[in-house]
């Protein structure tokens, strides 16, 4: 039986880019003196590297977020190389990562019940992949978080499942 279900429909997987982005142009800015958010595509460029990076530590401990031609110089065109462990990744994202833990508690606080008498959570949406998201939900919940489909398709698929529920109510012979 579902009893509730919530979201922060402001918080998401650009959320997370933008913090692993923000700590690599902090890096590049610290070592050059360019601020890469003042150049439209090349801040682009850099959130979608950070993206990738993001996906690659959610099954490896260790990247790489790199940006080649990340600025223009007189003497030449600059790259960005910014290393990155997982570990370091969740530092950056902690507090992505506890918004969403409030969302949960709200959530439960809402219905009057605690977490040890949820019997399942299931997550959905590509972020939901993140290790550091997953484990901070079991320490929440005591237990691991499930993912019965592909958690980036859930909402789509949910809601082609509520649309044919609603056609069949209307339509029932059809």
């Amino acid at each position: 039986e579902v009893v509730s279900t919530a979201g922060d429909t402001w918080l998401g997987g650009d959320d997370f880019d933008l913090a692993l982005a923000s700590a690599a142009a902090n890096a590049f800015w610290r070592e050059t003196k360019i601020e890469i958010r003042n150049q439209v595509v090349r801040w682009q460029r850099l959130l979608i590297a950070a993206e990738k990076a993001k996906r690659e530590l959610s099954f490896k401990e260790e990247t790489i977020l790199g940006l080649p031609d990340a600025a223009l110089t007189p003497e030449g065109s600059l790259s960005l190389r910014f290393p990155v462990t997982r570990g370091q990744f969740n530092e950056f994202s902690a507090e992505l990562v506890e918004r969403s833990l409030e969302t949960c508690r709200e959530t439960l606080e809402i219905q009057g019940i605690s977490p040890e008498e949820v019997d399942t959570v299931y997550l959905s949406g590509g972020t939901s992949a993140i290790p550091s998201i997953k484990e901070a939900l079991s320490n929440m919940f005591g237990r691991s978080p499930r993912m019965a489909i592909p958690p980036e398709r859930a909402v789509v698929i949910g809601g082609a499942l509520h649309a044919a529920n609603l056609y069949q109510k209307r339509f029932p012979n059809g």
